[in-house]
Parts: C-alpha cells; structure tokens; sequence
C-alpha cells in the first residue's frame, strides 16, 4: 500500500428506521409487511353484484348497452330509402282520406234517416221544408203528413146514446188538439161493458169511422167524432173510450 494513503476503515452500520418516511410527512397505509386490515378486498370486488351488494349508479350506467348512434340528419337517404318513405307518406294519405269520406257518408246517411223518421214533425214546424222532404219520401216510399202528438190531444167529452134502431148505439167524442202545429187524428178503442163490469166487446174506431175526412187535425182545432154501431144482440150498459194511435 503506498504510503500517504488514508486506510479505509469498516464501514459503519446505517440505522434502522422505525418506520420509513412517506412523502410530504404523510403516512401510507401498510407499511409492506403485509397488513391485511387495510388491503382491499379483492374477493369482494370480483363477486357478483347481487352476491354481496347492489351495483353502484356508475356500474348501472356502465353496463347498460351501447345504443347505435343515429345517422347524421344532414347526410342525405339512399334512393330507395326515399322512394319507400314516400309510399309510406301516400299510402298514410290515402288511407286518412278513405276513414274521412266513410265517416261522412255514415254521416250523411245518419242524417238522412233521422229526417225521414221525423218528417212529419219537421214538415209541421217548418212548413218550406216539405217540398223537399215530399221529393225524399217519394224516392224511398214514404208520404209526409201530420206528425203523431198524443199529448197533445184531449179527450173533453164522450157520450153512449141508444138510437130507434133496436140494438144500435150511437157513440160521440169531442177531441181537442192543444198544440200550435196539426197533429195527427187518433183512433179510438171502444170497450163496451155490462151491468156487472164484464167486457161484451171491444172495437178499434179509425178516424174514417168516426167521420174524419182527412188525417189531420188542426192546430188548437176540435173535432166531433161520431159512430153508430149494432151491437145487438149484447145488452150494453157502459162503456170505455181510449185515445191512441194504431
């Protein structure tokens, strides 16, 4: 060994630390012995979501499906994408127009059977319709004439009389129309009875039998209907009228 020369001595041990300095003077968590309180538990992580626990809304969201991004809107249809998008659109019009024109005929023909069942009611209160519903009504076999009111026909009075004719009867009624349109003439039902009550007979009277001429009655008119009947050889002793229409 030259001289001169500084002779090395051992060198001396590095103190052990107690515990290894973390940076900025914070302390990390396990010191690398292998401290499994605060390793995480990878068990746990890799079980199933339903195992152990319901999934997070950041785990809901990543596994939901991707769902297919739609075509940019300026970038312009193939040909027969159009072309089928227009027999789409004509087919969807032709169909709308087809539902509307039913709905008007049935419609239409609604209309038309509601004004040939209340003809009559119409041609009595407005009187410049029954041209035109006279021209309908001969189209479809039908007449127009006075509406039927049997509410508003009045029975004032009626009267059994026997005649100088053995087994004949005369029967008279005075009918009263209240309302301001003509109505139709009622039929009468005439019950005729004995002393006891019994039912001898019972006859439907038209208004031809009872003298009409016509089939209306005027509006707030009366009418003195009357009929001679043999009802030989039945010994009738009362009677019963009803007003009605057949």
């Amino acid at each position: 060994m030259p001289a001169g020369e500084p002779v090395a001595g051992p060198e001396a041990p590095a103190p052990a630390a107690e515990h290894s300095a973390s940076p900025l003077g914070y302390e990390l968590p396990g010191d690398g012995l292998g401290d499994s309180a605060d390793a995480p538990d990878t068990d746990a992580l890799a079980a199933p979501f339903g195992a152990s626990r319901l999934p997070e809304s950041w785990e809901r969201e990543a596994l939901k499906p991707e769902e297919a991004e739609p075509p940019p809107s300026g970038e312009p249809l193939p040909r027969f994408l159009q072309q089928a998008e227009k027999q789409t659109r004509n087919a969807r019009r032709l169909r709308q127009g087809l539902l509307a024109a039913l709905c008007a005929l049935l419609l239409v023909a609604l209309a038309g059977q509601l004004t040939l069942q209340g003809r009559d009611l119409l041609a009595a209160h407005w009187p410049a319709s029954r041209p035109m519903l006279a021209t309908l009504c001969h189209a479809m076999g039908c007449e127009v004439g006075a509406p039927m009111a049997l509410d508003q026909i009045v029975l004032d009075s009626s009267q059994l009389q026997t005649t100088d004719v053995p087994g004949e009867l005369t029967i008279t009624a005075e009918l009263r129309n209240r309302a301001g349109w003509p109505v139709r003439r009622p039929s009468l039902e005439l019950t005729l009875t004995s002393d006891d009550g019994l039912t001898l007979a019972r006859r439907v009277l038209s208004p031809a039998e009872l003298g009409a001429t016509d089939t209306a009655l005027p509006a707030e008119g009366s009418w003195h209907a009357q009929v001679r009947l043999d009802v030989a050889p039945l010994k009738v002793t009362g009677y019963a009228l009803d007003v009605f229409y057949p």
